[in-house]
């Protein structure tokens, strides 16, 4: 398998007070238009987008008349950071099918599904990622996996199902890098015009200053925790199938890390003469605080994006 696009945005942005204007994918679109019937400057575009953060899922379809409408690298990028962002959201209501919502024996049917493809065909597969199989029975055992609704995935009705892991019941284990311990060693040893010759001797500034050997040591550590979580299981509802899994961690504000969503998307993949479902993108999405002040009133934040698509699967040697 190989990790074929690895695409790592790295923002950092000062206190909690700064907010994006929230709007939907409609009103986005609006926006881009108007602005690329204006003729504006793709650093314009781009500088607009930034300002932006969407409600729903930025949708394929919708994404690609986005790109076609602006006129460079920069706004372009900035797309593809708000498709990324609003991986995990629902996407706009009329994107969703209308079918009605099965009733209670074909919900429990396609999750019966679901929990004999996933415990004898993907608990086969390598571990790429979140562990699907783990996930599933941390649901199962926390409360009901919950009916959600139905979505298209690749063109296709998806059973959507919501489920929520508490704290004891959960083995999601954050493991962040990196967070600095500041140390400090040696003295320092203030003086005046008056003592400067006593504590500083002759070089000292006449004026005062300071004396010593002070010196700051940083180590830096990984945040490490083991969160509650929740998230929403695409089944397949002939087949049982999952094609797509979110986990997005439930962590407190005053926490050094403020998010960790992940969405992974599975697909059929060919490996020697088979076909496998298996992992083929993956989009996380964090915020942390990369000095530990999370309490401070003007703390500054990292968010991080980062989209992985797999492919070039190979069948391992046998054991």
């Amino acid at each position: 398998m190989k990790r074929l696009v690895v695409w790592l945005l790295l923002l950092t942005g000062m206190s909690p007070a700064w907010a994006a204007k929230k709007i939907g994918v409609q009103e986005l679109t609006e926006l881009v238009r108007t602005m690329a019937q204006d003729k504006k400057a793709d650093t314009e575009v781009a500088n607009a987008l930034k300002q932006v953060e969407l409600t729903e899922e930025l949708t394929r379809a919708t994404l690609n008349t986005l790109v076609g409408l602006v006129s460079g690298p920069l706004s372009t990028e900035q797309i593809y950071v708000l498709d990324a962002r609003s991986a995990n959201l629902a996407p706009p209501a009329a994107d969703l099918p209308a079918a009605p919502a099965p009733d209670e024996a074909a919900r429990k049917a396609i999750l019966a599904k679901a929990e004999s493809y996933i415990a004898k065909t993907y608990d086969q597969l390598p571990a790429l990622t979140a562990s699907l199989s783990r996930v599933f029975k941390e649901a199962q055992a926390a409360v009901e996996i919950q009916w959600l609704r139905w979505e298209l995935v690749n063109g296709k009705r998806m059973a959507v199902f919501s489920y929520t892991v508490p704290k004891q019941n959960s083995k999601l284990a954050l493991n962040v890098c990196c967070f600095p311990n500041v140390n400090q060693t040696g003295i320092a040893r203030f003086y005046s015009a008056t003592t400067a010759q006593a504590i500083a001797g002759a070089g000292a500034n006449p004026g005062g200053g300071v004396a010593g050997n002070l010196q700051t040591h940083t180590e830096w550590h990984e945040y490490k925790s083991t969160a509650p979580y929740h998230g929403r299981l695409f089944i397949d509802p002939d087949t049982g199938v999952v094609l797509r899994m979110i986990v997005e961690a439930d962590l407190k504000p005053g926490e050094v890390v403020h998010q960790l969503d992940t969405r992974v998307d599975y697909g059929p993949v060919k490996a020697g003469a088979s076909i496998f479902i298996a992992p083929v993108k993956t989009v996380v999405n964090s915020v942390v605080v990369p000095n530990g002040e999370s309490g401070a009133g003007g703390y500054s934040t990292r968010c991080t994006l980062l989209t992985s698509d797999y492919s070039g699967y190979r069948l391992g040697a046998a054991q």
